[in-house]
Protein backbone atom coordinates (compact mmCIF):
# COMPACT_ATOMS: atom_id res chain seq x y z
CA UNK A 1 0.00 0.00 0.00
CA UNK A 2 1.81 3.30 -0.81
CA UNK A 3 1.40 6.37 1.89
CA UNK A 4 1.44 8.78 -1.78
CA UNK A 5 -0.68 12.15 -0.02
CA UNK A 6 -0.15 11.54 3.64
CA UNK A 7 1.50 12.22 6.52
CA UNK A 8 3.16 16.18 5.56
CA UNK A 9 2.00 15.14 1.40
CA UNK A 10 -1.76 15.52 2.41
CA UNK A 11 -2.69 19.11 2.05
CA UNK A 12 -6.39 18.18 3.06
CA UNK A 13 -4.84 17.72 6.90
CA UNK A 14 -5.88 20.61 8.68
CA UNK A 15 -3.47 19.87 10.88
CA UNK A 16 -0.29 19.42 8.66
CA UNK A 17 1.91 22.56 8.72
CA UNK A 18 3.65 21.97 5.30
CA UNK A 19 -0.51 21.67 3.68
CA UNK A 20 0.44 25.28 2.05
CA UNK A 21 4.01 24.16 1.06
CA UNK A 22 5.21 23.70 -2.68
CA UNK A 23 7.01 20.70 -2.24
CA UNK A 24 9.47 19.63 -4.64
CA UNK A 25 10.69 15.97 -4.39
CA UNK A 26 13.54 14.16 -5.86
CA UNK A 27 12.47 10.58 -6.78
CA UNK A 28 14.77 8.18 -4.91
CA UNK A 29 15.83 5.70 -7.67
CA UNK A 30 19.56 4.95 -7.81
CA UNK A 31 20.62 3.45 -4.48
CA UNK A 32 23.44 6.18 -3.35
CA UNK A 33 21.59 8.32 -0.65
CA UNK A 34 21.86 10.99 -3.58
CA UNK A 35 25.43 11.33 -3.48
CA UNK A 36 26.35 9.13 -5.67
CA UNK A 37 28.35 9.83 -9.06
CA UNK A 38 29.58 6.32 -10.66
CA UNK A 39 28.84 2.84 -12.61
CA UNK A 40 29.35 0.07 -10.46
CA UNK A 41 30.25 -3.81 -11.71
CA UNK A 42 27.90 -6.36 -10.50
CA UNK A 43 27.30 -10.09 -11.80
CA UNK A 44 24.12 -8.70 -13.91
CA UNK A 45 25.87 -5.80 -15.36
CA UNK A 46 26.88 -2.26 -14.99
CA UNK A 47 24.65 -0.40 -12.42
CA UNK A 48 23.98 3.85 -13.00
CA UNK A 49 24.54 5.66 -9.42
CA UNK A 50 23.69 9.25 -10.56
CA UNK A 51 21.51 10.04 -7.91
CA UNK A 52 24.48 13.30 -7.14
CA UNK A 53 23.13 14.31 -10.78
CA UNK A 54 19.31 13.80 -10.12
CA UNK A 55 19.15 15.73 -6.68
CA UNK A 56 21.23 18.60 -8.35
CA UNK A 57 18.68 18.94 -11.89
CA UNK A 58 15.82 18.85 -9.25
CA UNK A 59 17.37 21.85 -7.33
CA UNK A 60 18.37 24.07 -10.41
CA UNK A 61 14.72 23.63 -11.73
CA UNK A 62 13.66 24.71 -7.98
CA UNK A 63 16.29 27.63 -8.39
CA UNK A 64 15.05 28.42 -11.87
CA UNK A 65 10.72 28.56 -10.67
CA UNK A 66 11.93 29.58 -7.24
CA UNK A 67 14.22 32.82 -7.51
CA UNK A 68 12.39 35.08 -5.16
CA UNK A 69 13.18 35.13 -1.05
CA UNK A 70 11.01 32.54 0.87
CA UNK A 71 8.85 33.05 3.56
CA UNK A 72 9.78 29.56 4.62
CA UNK A 73 12.10 26.62 3.61
CA UNK A 74 11.83 23.05 4.52
CA UNK A 75 14.29 20.53 3.69
CA UNK A 76 13.52 17.20 4.42
CA UNK A 77 13.73 13.47 3.67
CA UNK A 78 12.18 10.64 5.01
CA UNK A 79 14.05 6.67 5.18
CA UNK A 80 16.52 6.48 2.93
CA UNK A 81 15.74 10.40 1.51
CA UNK A 82 16.87 11.30 5.05
CA UNK A 83 20.08 10.41 4.01
CA UNK A 84 20.08 12.40 1.08
CA UNK A 85 18.78 15.27 3.23
CA UNK A 86 21.34 15.09 5.49
CA UNK A 87 24.36 15.34 2.32
CA UNK A 88 22.18 18.03 0.68
CA UNK A 89 20.88 20.26 3.43
CA UNK A 90 24.12 22.88 3.72
CA UNK A 91 23.98 22.74 -0.21
CA UNK A 92 20.25 23.78 -0.33
CA UNK A 93 20.52 26.02 3.11
CA UNK A 94 23.39 28.07 0.76
CA UNK A 95 21.51 27.89 -2.46
CA UNK A 96 17.87 29.20 -1.40
CA UNK A 97 16.82 32.24 0.17
CA UNK A 98 14.46 32.40 2.51
CA UNK A 99 12.79 34.23 5.63
CA UNK A 100 13.56 31.55 7.99
CA UNK A 101 14.07 27.52 7.53
CA UNK A 102 14.42 24.18 8.99
CA UNK A 103 15.43 20.97 8.20
CA UNK A 104 13.47 17.31 9.15
CA UNK A 105 14.82 13.93 9.22
CA UNK A 106 12.10 10.87 9.41
CA UNK A 107 12.79 7.26 10.08
CA UNK A 108 16.20 6.99 9.26
CA UNK A 109 19.62 7.47 12.04
CA UNK A 110 21.91 6.35 9.17
CA UNK A 111 23.11 3.57 11.03
CA UNK A 112 26.36 1.73 9.44
CA UNK A 113 27.71 -1.45 10.59
CA UNK A 114 31.27 0.29 11.65
CA UNK A 115 34.12 1.01 8.60
CA UNK A 116 31.45 0.56 6.11
CA UNK A 117 30.16 3.72 5.91
CA UNK A 118 33.25 5.54 4.57
CA UNK A 119 34.06 3.23 2.56
CA UNK A 120 30.68 2.95 0.72
CA UNK A 121 30.12 6.96 0.43
CA UNK A 122 34.00 6.78 -1.37
CA UNK A 123 32.53 3.33 -3.80
CA UNK A 124 29.64 6.16 -4.53
CA UNK A 125 32.34 8.28 -5.64
CA UNK A 126 30.98 11.20 -3.89
CA UNK A 127 33.76 12.77 -2.50
CA UNK A 128 34.67 15.11 -5.16
CA UNK A 129 31.01 16.20 -5.47
CA UNK A 130 30.37 20.14 -3.45
CA UNK A 131 28.87 18.11 -0.46
CA UNK A 132 31.94 17.24 0.62
CA UNK A 133 34.02 20.05 0.77
CA UNK A 134 36.95 21.27 2.65
CA UNK A 135 38.65 19.12 5.38
CA UNK A 136 35.92 16.96 4.50
CA UNK A 137 36.65 15.99 1.03
CA UNK A 138 40.33 14.24 2.31
CA UNK A 139 38.66 12.51 5.09
CA UNK A 140 36.37 11.35 2.58
CA UNK A 141 38.80 10.32 0.07
CA UNK A 142 39.86 8.49 2.59
CA UNK A 143 37.61 6.39 2.95
CA UNK A 144 36.63 7.82 6.68
CA UNK A 145 33.61 10.43 5.73
CA UNK A 146 30.23 9.77 7.40
CA UNK A 147 26.78 11.38 5.80
CA UNK A 148 26.52 12.70 9.87
CA UNK A 149 29.73 14.81 9.48
CA UNK A 150 28.47 16.10 6.36
CA UNK A 151 25.04 17.13 8.82
CA UNK A 152 27.38 17.94 11.72
CA UNK A 153 29.18 20.87 8.98
CA UNK A 154 26.25 21.85 7.54
CA UNK A 155 24.79 22.54 11.32
CA UNK A 156 28.06 24.55 12.28
CA UNK A 157 27.53 26.80 9.15
CA UNK A 158 23.73 27.50 10.07
CA UNK A 159 23.13 27.59 13.77
CA UNK A 160 19.95 29.42 13.27
CA UNK A 161 18.15 26.75 11.21
CA UNK A 162 16.50 24.33 13.46
CA UNK A 163 17.20 20.55 12.76
CA UNK A 164 15.33 17.88 13.68
CA UNK A 165 15.25 13.70 13.46
CA UNK A 166 12.38 12.08 14.08
CA UNK A 167 11.84 8.15 14.46
CA UNK A 168 8.56 7.00 14.05
CA UNK A 169 9.80 3.23 13.25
Amino acid sequence: ESNAGSGILDASEEKNPFRSYTIVEVFYCSGDAFVGNTTMQTQSGNLQQRGYFNAEATVAWARANFPRRLTSFAALGFSAGSLGTMAWAGELLKTFKYKSAVVLLDSYAGAFPPGTQGYTVQRWNACGTPLFAGKLRATCEAGDATIQQVLMQTMERFPEVPFASIQSK
